[in-house]
């Protein structure tokens, strides 16, 4: 039985599918994991109970769409509370004055990305990292925050390079050539998604591409319901 796990905001578990729905048309077993506003610490605590309950083996498959990397997740009074980059929140500005750093966050991040590398080849399984936008993209407001390049900067780049390196270029890149699309959602379409997954090698199946494009004619017409059967059990 090949089971797929996949991991990610709301470019992986969305109102209408996505590349993990396309994709999970592949296999036997498929449990989406992902989440609206999620930022990456919420995906590694996702991934390391996935592992936990389902014994994820090497005979598994994981996908990971790391996401903009200023979001803050918590668990509070019994439930999961993710709202997105801290940018475009309602911290108050003294809170992101004195409380956030994107260089911070792109070190805890990026820490984070390499701290699931090693979980998931210590599992010996197949994995694919992407992400949504690339990693200076630190807003959610769909602007890129200007920063100084600075040493501390470059260091992290250094002593993580392997790690960013197996990350594929993000939607933003390949899909929206570095510029978001002017429309009132900005979510990749159904068959954006499965776009994205050809731009990076992914090889797909005439069924795969059929669904994408029901979807994609669905989600344009706004005449659609959708409810993935792939709620995974969890906290």
């Amino acid at each position: 039985m090949n089971r797929l796990f996949t991991f990610g905001c709301s470019f992986t578990k969305y109102f209408y599918p996505t590349w993990a729905d396309i994709l999970g048309l592949g296999y036997d077993v498929y449990d989406n994991w992902g989440r609206g506003g999620a930022g990456n610490h919420f995906i590694l605590y996702s991934l390391s109970e996935c592992v936990a309950r389902n014994k994820i083996s090497k005979d598994d498959t994981i996908f990971i769409m790391w996401t903009s990397i200023a979001r803050e997740d918590r668990f509070i009074k019994g439930k999961w509370v993710t709202e997105g980059s801290v940018y475009n929140s309602s911290y108050t500005k003294e809170m992101i004055a004195n409380y956030t750093d994107p260089e911070g966050y792109l070190l805890t991040n990026i820490s984070i990305i390499h701290a699931v590398e090693q979980i998931i080849k210590n599992i010996g399984c197949d994995y694919t990292f992407m992400k949504t936008v690339p990693f200076d993209e630190v807003d959610d407001s769909y602007k890129t925050l200007q920063f100084d390049i600075s040493d501390m900067e470059n260091d992290i780049h250094d002593v993580f390079d392997s790690t960013f390196k197996i990350i594929e270029n993000s939607v933003f890149e390949n899909i929206f050539k570095n510029a978001w699309p002017d429309r009132e959602d900005r979510h990749p379409t159904p068959i954006e998604h499965y776009r994205y997954l050809e731009s990076i090698g992914i090889e797909l199946s005439q069924q795969q591409l059929d669904y994408a494009m029901i979807w994609e004619k669905n989600v344009l017409s706004k005449t659609y319901e959708f409810d993935s059967e792939h709620h995974p059990t969890r906290f």
